[in-house]
């Protein structure tokens, strides 16, 4: 690059190279595992102030959410290439990103996104931080929310970050099973009671001990838990009926959300 410019007699700008080199980074015509192009991202927020204060932004934001709290630090790493991937092309580029998906199929999937962990009211709060974070970035940047397409692309891929928050998490909803079957019994229903479970949802199933805490306490008896005020009791009426697991998902969404207290 600068010898290209010192042939074409225009002044040299080191600048001029990180954008550049941060336009094919954002396009991923590099290769960010490439020791190098990750050198030059994590960089783009000393150099660039906007970009690191957005980026910090963001991964507060995520970091204050008890369930994401415990996100493996290789994770951060990643969230942060990608972020500066995406503030990046919004600062220089204007948002030029996938021009093959629409701003309508963007926001869609983005909220299809960010309900695989919450339903209702609690999936709406999940798509306004998104959409309040975006708000920020475009603000700090000087770019009008009103521009629909971009707003939508980066709203997407904030919600496919936060979404990977939640799924990375090593944080667990703690399940107590306390069914009317002998042992043997009792570890089959335990299996099944999993297997209807929401993938997305990460628990920790196991047969109730009076003495443990538990979030939520599955059961196929009408009967009080007097030591367990703070959990949750869900009454199976038979372990082959269908509308039941679809209420229970539903709860759990709502006690994973719940714990996610913004």
């Amino acid at each position: 690059m600068q010898h290209y410019f010192h042939q074409v007699h225009l002044a040299w700008d080191p600048r001029e190279l990180n954008q550049a080199v941060g336009f094919l980074v954002i396009h991923f015509c590099l290769n960010t595992e490439n020791p190098s192009a990750r050198r030059f991202l994590e960089n783009l927020g000393k150099q660039f102030p906007k970009i690191g204060k957005l980026n910090r932004k963001f991964i507060q934001t995520v970091g204050r959410i008890p369930l994401a709290a415990r996100l493996p630090s290789a994770f951060t790493e990643e969230t942060e290439l990608s972020l500066s991937q995406i503030h990046f092309c919004l600062a220089f580029y204007q948002g030029a990103l996938s021009t093959d998906i629409t701003s309508v199929a963007a926001k869609a999937f983005a909220e299809e996104e960010l309900s695989r962990f919450s339903d209702g009211q609690a999936a709406n709060e999940l798509v306004q931080k998104c959409d309040t974070l975006c708000e920020e970035a475009f603000n700090t940047l000087a770019i009008s929310t009103h521009d629909s397409d971009k707003f939508n692309k980066v709203f997407m891929r904030y919600a496919v970050i936060l979404n990977m928050a939640l799924g990375s998490s090593n944080s667990f909803l703690t399940i107590a099973c306390d069914f009317n079957l002998e042992q043997i019994l009792n570890v089959a229903a335990i299996a099944r009671v999993g297997a209807h479970i929401n993938q997305h949802i990460k628990v920790s199933l196991q047969p109730y001990e009076p003495q443990e805490d538990y979030d939520l306490i599955i059961t196929d008896q009408m009967k009080s838990y007097p030591h367990h005020d703070s959990a949750r009791v869900f009454v199976l009426l038979g372990m082959n009926y269908g509308p039941d697991y679809t209420e229970l998902n539903r709860v759990l969404k709502q006690l994973y959300f719940d714990k996610l207290q913004f």
